[in-house]
């Protein structure tokens, strides 16, 4: 369930009235019968998002995050709305240590890469966290991600080899490299 109308831009969410929420009586009715129709069966992803999804969490357990330098007009407004995909595709993106950017920020130029980053962020699989007035973290959200990564992987697939075929940066090479080292 989503309170904001921005979380369901690029979602695949059902979203139906519940009615009086003073009257939640039918509740469990309700959600019966919606959950139940055929049409729900369509949440999907492809191999390259889940593969990004398995990278993301790689990255994480490394201690490392994708990171969106915003421009000047944002700096100093954290309400102002983003345009994820505008901004990934105009501004810098960097792989950062999660906890101490200052120790560590890596330019990205994968535009392909970016552009799935950007997708998963629509569907809400990435949260945002400022990181002084313009650097803005992409942090995985292990509640969903893993779920998903149970469910919808494909059996006997090795993620390392979606991504090679995927990327061209040298910095996600050089650690999804790493990633393929560990397995």
């Amino acid at each position: 369930m989503a309170d904001h109308p921005l979380w369901l831009k690029n979602a695949q969410q059902l979203e139906f009235n519940f009615g009086n929420p003073a009257n939640l009586g039918h509740l469990k009715s309700q959600l019966q019968k919606q959950l139940s129709k055929p049409k729900l069966n369509t949440f999907s992803f492809t191999k390259q998002e889940l593969a990004t999804l398995h990278f993301l969490m790689y990255l994480q357990q490394q201690g490392l995050v994708c990171v969106l330098h915003l421009p000047n007009k944002i700096e100093n407004h954290k309400n102002s709305k983003i345009d994820i995909d505008k901004e990934l595709k105009q501004n810098y993106f960097f792989i950062g240590n999660r906890n101490n950017l200052n120790h560590l920020l890596l330019p990205v130029t994968d535009h392909n890469f970016q552009e799935v980053i950007s997708q998963l962020y629509g569907r809400n699989f990435l949260f945002s966290q400022f990181n002084g007035h313009d650097l803005l973290k992409l942090l995985p959200t292990n509640q969903w991600i893993k779920p998903v990564l149970t469910d919808l992987q494909p059996e006997n697939w090795k993620w390392q080899d979606v991504c090679k075929t995927n990327i061209s940066d040298k910095v996600l090479l050089r650690q999804l490299k790493k990633a393929a080292s560990l397995s």
